[in-house]
């Protein structure tokens, strides 16, 4: 009896090799596949929100609500692009980023914590008023 059940097992193990390689490399490649994608749709942001034109540069604050709805922006990139948005030429960029975060934070909760933690790494920032471009350009 133990002869009959040898070749059987033997069989059994065979045929889960025969199937587990081709699974295991198929996950593989889609895990790398989804990756690679991931950081492509980030670099893409990236060049976006940098762009001198203001047009490509509120359609990459679109498309980081975008990827922050979707779960697809590390705490640190957040962190990394508010001190941008906060050191920007452009007046409206951090106001956007703020916008489009919350705007996210309201359809994926996971966004809310990750600009709380985004804003704790960042360092303490005092508002002042100022009345007009004149007056900004002093500070």
């Amino acid at each position: 009896m133990s002869n009959g059940s040898r070749p059987f097992r033997e069989t059994i193990v065979q045929v889960l090799a025969t199937v587990m390689i081709p699974v295991t490399v198929a996950g593989t490649g889609l895990y790398y596949t989804r990756w690679q994608q991931n950081l492509n749709d980030l670099k893409t942001m990236i060049d976006l929100v940098s762009d001198q034109a203001p047009e490509k540069r509120k359609y990459g604050i679109a498309m980081f609500e975008y990827l922050l709805k979707n779960d697809k922006v590390p705490v640190e990139f957040v962190t990394a692009q508010l001190a941008y948005a906060n050191s920007s030429a452009d007046k409206e960029m951090l106001p956007l980023m703020e916008q489009a975060l919350l705007k996210a934070s309201a359809e994926n909760a996971k966004v809310a914590d990750t600009f709380r933690v985004a804003l704790e790494r960042m360092p303490s920032r005092i508002f002042v008023y100022a009345m007009n471009d004149k007056q900004r350009a002093c500070m």
